[in-house]
C-alpha cells in the first residue's frame, strides 16, 4: 500500500498508527525523540532521491499483489505517504527545510516541486481529502508540516482548490483562488485579507482589490483614494484601481471625496482633457458633488488656453458639455462654442449630441442649427449609430423631428438608426423612435404597415415612464388601436385603462406636464 495509495486517503491508517506508535516504542524501549529524529533523517534521505536522486529509492517487488504504476505514480504515492508519516508519528509541528533539499540543476523550490508532483498524479477531487491530514505552512525557506486542527468541507470546485493550495502552502494558489472567491462574491473582507498577506510573501499585490472592497464597506477614507488617483498608460488614463475606487464612492455619493477632488482642481484640470470619455465622466461627477460650478470654470480655463475644436475633438468634451446643462449664466460660454464651431471639429455623433442639447437649453438658433447639421450628416452616413446609448439614439430622433420637415430625409434617418443598431439593442423605446419618424415622414402609409416589424412585446407594467410617453405620442398619430396591439398585445381598452391607473398612481409632485397631458389623453380614450 505505502508505494500504491496515499495514506491520506485512508486516514483511519494514519490515526491508528499515532496511537500506537507509543505502545511500541515503549515496548522496544525506544525515545520518542530519538525515533523522531531517525524518522525525519529517513524522509529527507528518501525526498532527496525522489527530487534530485539519479537511482529511484522505490523498488517494487516482482511479487507484488498489486498492479505496477507509472513511475510518475509510484513517486507521488511514496513522497507524499513519506511526508504523511512523518507529519503524523511526529508529536509537534515539523519544520521542513528547503535547503536540505536544495538542488542547482533546479531553479524550484523543493517542497513547490513535491506539491506539483502530487498535483501531476492526484487529482483535484483525490487531493481535496489532503488538508483534512495535512497542513502546510511557508515561512521563507522553512515550510511548518502539522496535523490539521479543523477538518474542513468544501461546496464547490472553486472552495475546493482554494482548501487545497492553503494545506500545501501553495500562497499563489490560495491568494489567486480566494480573489476569485471574493469577487464571485463568496468571501468577505478579512479572507481577502489574509490572501494578501500570502501572496505578498510571494511579491505579488493585489492591494487595489483590497482597496476596493475597502471601499464597498466604507472602511476606505476619499483621502486614501485621492492619494492612488494616478494616471498612466499611452495615451493617458486613470488606472483600473482608480476607476473602480471611483465607481464605488460615486454610487455611494461621498460628498467627502468631491470635496478632496474639489481641493485638487488644478490637478483634475490638468489631466481631464487627457482621459478617455468614461473616465473623465467619473471625474466630472465625483468633483460635481462638491463643487457643481467646477465644470463651467473648467470649461472657462479651456477654452481660455485652447482652442474650441479642439476642446471638442476631445473625448473629455462629450461629458464635460452635458455637465454643463443648467447652469446659468450659459451665454458667453455658449458664444465662445459658437464662434469656435467649424465643420467637422467634433469628434463624434455623442460629442454633437451634447452640443445640440446644450444650444437647445441655452436657447441658441445658430449653434443649435449646427450641431444639428453635423448630427444629420453623420447619420446619413451611418457613422457612428452602433455606439450610442438608448437614450443617445432617442435624443437623435427627437432632434430630427424637431429639426427636419423633409419625408426623404426623415425615412432615411429612421431607416440608418435601425438598420446600424445591433438587432439586440432595440428596444421598446428605439421601436417607438423609428416609427414615430416613419409616421412624420409618409402620413399616407397604410397605418397597419407603421407598426409591424417591433419583434418583442411588452409587458405594460414593465414599460418605463419615457417610453410609456413616446407609445401615446404615437398614439396621437395612428390608430390607438393598432399601437397598443402592436407594443403590448393588449386591446385598446384594457390598455388604457391600466395606463390611466398608472398615471394616476404617480405622486402628484412628481407628475410632469407631459404626463399630465397624457393622463387626459387616455381619460378622454376611455370616454369614447
Amino acid at each position: 500500500m505505502h508505494l500504491y495509495t496515499s495514506l491520506h486517503t485512508r486516514p483511519v491508517v494514519l490515526s491508528m498508527m499515532r496511537e500506537w506508535l507509543p505502545h511500541r516504542l515503549s515496548a522496544a524501549g525506544r525515545a520518542p525523540s530519538e525515533f523522531e529524529a531517525d524518522l525525519a533523517a529517513l524522509t529527507l534521505r528518501q525526498l532527496d532521491l525522489v527530487l534530485n536522486g539519479d537511482v529511484s529509492p522505490i523498488q517494487r517487488a516482482a511479487d507484488a499483489a498489486f498492479d505496477g504504476l507509472p513511475a510518475l505514480g509510484h513517486a507521488a504515492v511514496y513522497s507524499l505517504n513519506m511526508v504523511l508519516l512523518l507529519t503524523h508519528l511526529t508529536r509537534d509541528p515539523v519544520p521542513f527545510d528547503e535547503g536540505t533539499l536544495f538542488s542547482d540543476h533546479a531553479d524550484c523550490r523543493p517542497w513547490d516541486r513535491l506539491t506539483q508532483l502530487w498535483r501531476s498524479w492526484f487529482g483535484l477531487d483525490t487531493l481535496g481529502s489532503l488538508p483534512n491530514s495535512l497542513t502546510a505552512e511557508r515561512d521563507m525557506a522553512t515550510v511548518r508540516l502539522s496535523l490539521p486542527h479543523i477538518v474542513g468541507e468544501t461546496q464547490d470546485r472553486l472552495s475546493l482548490a482554494s482548501f487545497v493550495a492553503h494545506g500545501l502552502a501553495d500562497d499563489i494558489g490560495y491568494g489567486t483562488a480566494m480573489t476569485s472567491y471574493l469577487l464571485a462574491g463568496m468571501a468577505g473582507l478579512s479572507t481577502l485579507q489574509a490572501a494578501a498577506q500570502k501572496l505578498a510573501k510571494e511579491g505579488i499585490s493585489i492591494e487595489p482589490i483590497v482597496n476596493w472592497r475597502r471601499a464597498q464597506l466604507g472602511e476606505l477614507s476619499a483621502v486614501e483614494l485621492a492619494d492612488r488617483l494616478s494616471v498612466v498608460g499611452h495615451p493617458p488614463g486613470l488606472t483600473a484601481e482608480s476607476i473602480a475606487l471611483m465607481e464605488v464612492f460615486l454610487r455611494i455619493g461621498s460628498v467627502e471625496l468631491a470635496d478632496v477632488l474639489a481641493g485638487q482642481m488644478v490637478q483634475v484640470g490638468a489631466i481631464m482633457m487627457t482621459l478617455p470619455r468614461y473616465e473623465a465622466a467619473l471625474l466630472i461627477a465625483s468633483v460635481s458633488q462638491s463643487d457643481p460650478h467646477f465644470v463651467v470654470e473648467g470649461f472657462s480655463g479651456i477654452t481660455s488656453t485652447v482652442a474650441v475644436n479642439y476642446l471638442l475633438n476631445r473625448p473629455a468634451a462629450e461629458p464635460m458639455l452635458r455637465a454643463l446643462i443648467g447652469f446659468e449664466p450659459r451665454s458667453d460660454l455658449l458664444r465662445v462654442l459658437e464662434e469656435g464651431w467649424s465643420d467637422g471639429c467634433t469628434l463624434d455623433l455623442q460629442t454633437d449630441l451634447a452640443v445640440y442639447a446644450l444650444a437647445t437649453s441655452g436657447d441658441v438658433p445658430g449653434l443649435r442649427a449646427m450641431a444639428w447639421e453635423a448630427i444629420k450628416n453623420r447619420v446619413l452616413r451611418a457613422e457612428g449609430i452602433g455606439s450610442l446609448t438608448e437614450t443617445q439614439f432617442l435624443e437623435v430622433g427627437e432632434a430630427a423631428l424637431a429639426e427636419t420637415a423633409s419625408p426623404s430625409v426623415l425615412r432615411d434617418i429612421a431607416g440608418h438608426l435601425y438598420e446600424a443598431t445591433d438587432p439586440r439593442a432595440h428596444t421598446l423605446g428605439t421601436w417607438l423612435m423609428t416609427r414615430r419618424l416613419v409616421v412624420r415622414a409618409s402620413p399616407g402609409k397604410p397605418l397597419r404597415s407603421m407598426v409591424q416589424g417591433h419583434p418583442i412585446v411588452y409587458p405594460l407594467q414593465w414599460v418605463s415612464r419615457s417610453d410609456l410617453a413616446q407609445v401615446l405620442r404615437l398614439c396621437r398619430e395612428l390608430d390607438p388601436e393598432l399601437v397598443m396591439r402592436a407594443a403590448f398585445g393588449e386591446p385598446l381598452g384594457a390598455a388604457v385603462d391600466q395606463l390611466t391607473a398608472r398615471l394616476r398612481r404617480l405622486p402628484q409632485a412628481s407628475m410632469t406636464v407631459q404626463e399630465a397631458s397624457d393622463l387626459e389623453f387616455l381619460t378622454s380614450m376611455a370616454r369614447k
